[in-house]
């Protein structure tokens, strides 16, 4: 704004909009008829960094409330659930990466043994058979004692 009030230029704070956090933080108050007017201020005035500036912010509010939302509950049951079942399938013996997926009913995806089994061998609930060798073709996991205690507690 300094440079605007330097060059001798009215802003569109001047003309009478304010971009304030306190008017950006209703997301519904980003009107098609309030952004028009925010730009016939400026355009009027001459300068576009506040209408810059107002858009930025309706943007920015709308990916903050995006990303700000919590996991669903389903979602949280949902991997409740293939845990549960990736540790019912090590009960029995040492299984395969690919045989704890399928039990758990995921594809053999890297994503999928980053996100359900990598969380529970860096949690100390699964092991490795062969902990030297971490790619081996013949790495199987099996359940830990902490594995069977909180498998034993989680059962009905």
């Amino acid at each position: 704004m300094a440079a605007s009030v330097a060059s001798g230029r009215r802003s569109c704070s001047a003309a009478g909009i304010r971009c304030s956090p306190t008017s950006r933080s209703n997301p519904s108050s980003v009107t098609a008829k309030r952004t028009t007017k925010v730009l016939a201020s400026c355009d009027k005035a001459e300068n576009s960094t506040d209408f810059i500036e107002f858009l930025l912010a309706a943007i920015l509010t709308a990916l903050r409330e995006a990303g700000s939302a919590e996991p669903s509950e389903q979602v949280g049951a949902q991997v409740s659930e293939q845990v549960a079942k990736i540790l019912k399938t090590c009960a029995r013996s040492p299984r395969t990466k690919a045989e704890l997926l399928k039990s758990a009913g995921l594809a053999n995806a890297y994503l999928n043994y980053k996100r359900h089994i990598q969380p529970l061998v860096a949690d100390g609930v699964l092991e490795m058979t062969i902990p030297d060798k971490p790619n081996s073709r013949l790495q199987k996991y099996r359940l830990t004692e902490m594995g069977r205690a909180s498998r034993s507690q989680n059962q009905p």
